[in-house]
């Protein structure tokens, strides 16, 4: 909106429930609000003034709506998954949430795709505060985590979840991340700082959606009568911690590489190095990475580099030459064409749609 000085923007804590006649004595022209309620889509709805919801609780077809696309977030947790060797895959959500059921048809749709078993679910109700759950809940959580197989990836709704997940393993003793890999959503480090291992995270592009609304709302201002849609906005990136950065592989001389790879990706990493650390030869060490993987040893050493490079993208104090160096690609050209060849684009490019420059996909919804 400031690049629209004619516009007062009034910004309010969202209340219990919204009142017609307060929100009226306001005048507004238009509102951007979480409808997380029937009564609250009433409300607004006999107001009589364009409305842009920003809510994932409910479905609602009759108001334009700016969201995460919570499909897409469920794929990217299964790819993550997936691509680390989980074959076992469960998943920790609330079955009224609107976005928590849409993040698990995601993820759920992923995994066939890929041929992977139907994934267990377990369900905990949705909850804004940090206030613990009853002890009959928590048993639950429990009894279901110690009869998931082992290793095995759970994707939780959000980091709320994540966390009570690995509070709940260390109750079970079940080890993060080599029995119960957890991944959670929102990035929220105000949650995450209180799990007592690193949690992984899918991150949200708030900021995009929050642009979104108001570029939307100001057309629904100027033409009032276009039909309601839903503009989505994909995930911004994955943050990869403790909780997910083990593959899943059954054979402790692959485990012991791949750990080695891990501690050591911020520097230069040869194959030959990664092979005496693992006490065995250069080629013994390629087929069991074949085997099991289906990848070779200097891939997986790739592939680590460019993750660590994503996640230190989305500090703009950081530059790219910094954090070629810090990845250990050796030289700022090495790491621009090696991941030109990785990513099919320039790291300019990709660090400027992590940084929230990537359009919104608009449907409409159904009539």
């Amino acid at each position: 909106f400031r690049q629209h000085p004619e516009i007062t923007v009034l910004k309010f804590l969202r209340p219990r429930s919204y009142q017609r006649d307060a929100i009226l004595r306001l005048k507004p022209d238009g509102i951007i609000a979480q409808v997380s309620s029937r009564e609250d889509e009433r409300a607004l709805q006999a107001l009589a003034v364009p409305v842009i919801n920003i809510s994932g609780r409910l479905r609602h077809p009759l108001l334009t709506t700016v969201n995460s696309d919570n499909l897409a977030v469920g794929r990217l947790a299964l790819s993550h998954f997936h691509g680390r060797g989980h074959r076992h895959l469960a998943y920790v959500g609330d079955r009224t949430h609107a976005a928590s059921r849409l993040r698990w048809q995601g993820f759920q749709q992923a995994a066939r795709l890929l041929g992977v078993a139907n994934a267990p679910r377990y369900f905990l109700p949705y909850r804004d505060s940090d206030s613990p759950y009853p002890e009959r809940m928590r048993r639950g959580l429990e009894r279901w985590l110690r009869a998931l197989p082992s290793p095995v990836g759970v994707f939780c709704f959000t980091d709320r979840f994540a966390v009570d997940v690995a509070k709940a393993c260390e109750r079970v003793r079940r080890r993060v991340p080599e029995q119960v890999a957890i991944l959670g959503t929102d990035n929220d480090a105000t949650r995450l700082d209180f799990a007592h291992v690193e949690i992984s995270s899918i991150q949200l592009d708030t900021a995009r959606i929050g642009q979104l609304a108001a570029e939307t709302l100001h057309n629904l201002i100027r033409h009032p009568r276009r039909p309601a849609t839903e503009v989505l906005v994909p995930p911004l990136r994955l943050s990869i911690r403790r909780s997910t950065e083990r593959l899943a592989v059954d054979d402790d001389l692959v485990a012991g590489a791949l750990d080695f790879i891990s501690a050591h990706a911020g520097n230069p990493v040869y194959v030959d190095e990664v092979a005496r650390a693992a006490g065995v030869s250069r080629r013994t060490l390629e087929l069991r990475f074949r085997r099991l993987l289906g990848t070779s040893v200097y891939a997986q050493v790739q592939r680590v580099r460019f993750e660590q490079a994503v996640g230190l993208m989305v500090d703009p104090a950081m530059s790219l030459d910094a954090i070629a160096y810090s990845t250990g690609f050796g030289s700022a050209s090495a790491f621009s064409t090696m991941f030109r060849r990785h990513f099919q684009v320039a790291p300019s490019a990709y660090r400027s749609r992590l940084l929230g420059e990537q359009p919104g996909r608009e449907r409409r919804s159904p009539a």
